[in-house]
């Protein structure tokens, strides 16, 4: 069940937006609002 995006993901996607940075996670769901995120690896 999803409650949204969390205080700490919010700060990390404004500041890497901000920034112009590229914003790397492997909790892609966390960032909804940034559009074609893929992980920078894949696990197995």
């Amino acid at each position: 069940k999803s409650h949204g995006v969390g205080l700490a993901d919010a700060i990390i996607a404004a500041t890497a937006d901000s920034e112009n940075a590229e914003l790397k996670t492997l909790n892609v769901k966390h960032y909804p609002m940034f559009k074609g995120l893929t992980p920078p690896y894949t696990t197995t």
